[in-house]
């Protein structure tokens, strides 16, 4: 659907809203009954309220831009709206010589507000639900921050994106229970193993930026034993600014925290060539690469 097409579709929206809420007003107002009131009245009040609803909602911005994402600012902007709308709608009926009571624009205030931000909110769930990716590998993102966070909603309005995320864990305590764009996090980075084997995922995101070197050495062992492919999220400025998440997959760089020492081969050469050396400590990433090094000479 065309962006340019979207305010015209939610006034149409909230105007149907309006009609509906109007109805459902004055239907509770005299219980519900139509006959005591003159239909032709609540037609006249109900185009008031519509002309009103479409200035009011031209000046907030609620019919001139488009929210991707529901907002305070948003929803300040459609409470101010059709607040207005109705005490438009209450002074027309105060005023007017009609058989509409000040009570039923009052009334459908009410109900228009809440149909309006329940159909806000439904028609943004059933989007998301049709933008995210069918075709993609189910992935644990390592973190619950700012940078999870938008990695999570950049792939979830991405169809064609590689990764979908199903899960987060996070050392964080106060984030046990927290969910972003419906994604949960399922425990801390010890459990990664085993939230990767509930959740199906086969990748593992590393979108946790402040986490100190030996965390990152510890999710890339725990990756290592549970058979995962370890990727690593740019980034928050970088995501932000491509409007994408490129990953990569994880290197020394990343797990030592500073970039690999320059190595001379002739100084280093002169002093190991026909030379027997012991390496202490050579299991470990550094050891490993040290004698892959040393036996080049």
């Amino acid at each position: 659907m065309s962006p340019s097409r979207l305010p015209a579709i939610h006034l149409a929206a909230d105007i149907s809203v309006w009609i509906s809420a109007l109805l459902l007003g004055t239907w509770l107002r005299y219980e519900f009954a139509l006959r005591y009131v003159s239909l032709e009245s609540l037609a006249v009040t109900a185009g008031v309220i519509v002309g009103s609803q479409f200035v009011v909602g031209v000046v907030f911005g609620v019919y001139r831009r488009r929210w991707r994402y529901g907002s305070f600012d948003e929803a300040m902007a459609v409470a101010l709206t059709f607040g207005a709308s109705g005490v438009v709608g209450t002074s027309f009926a105060f005023f007017a010589n009609g058989t509409v009571p000040r009570s039923v624009p009052v009334i459908a205030t009410a109900l228009a507000g809440l149909l309006a931000v329940a159909g806000r909110s439904f028609w943004r769930l059933w989007n998301s639900r049709v933008e995210r990716p069918t075709e993609a590998r189910p992935a644990v993102v390592v973190g619950a921050g700012e940078v999870a966070t938008q990695t999570i909603r950049t792939m979830l309005a991405n169809r064609n994106s590689s990764f979908l995320p199903v899960a987060m864990v996070d050392d964080d305590p106060l984030k046990r229970r927290l969910r972003i764009q419906g994604v949960p996090v399922m425990g801390s980075t010890e459990d990664l193993v085993r939230v990767a084997l509930r959740s199906g995922a086969s990748t593992v995101l590393l979108a946790a930026p402040t986490a100190s070197q030996a965390t990152r050495r510890r999710i890339a062992e725990l990756a290592a034993v549970g058979g995962l492919d370890l990727l690593v999220v740019p980034a928050l400025d970088d995501v932000l600014s491509s409007g994408s998440v490129e990953v990569r997959p994880v290197t020394e760089t990343d797990l030592l925290g500073r970039p690999p020492a320059a190595i001379d081969p002739e100084e280093i050469s002169a002093y190991l060539t026909g030379r027997r050396v012991l390496v202490t400590g050579a299991g470990g990433s550094i050891g490993s690469e040290l004698c892959r090094t040393i036996t080049r000479f």
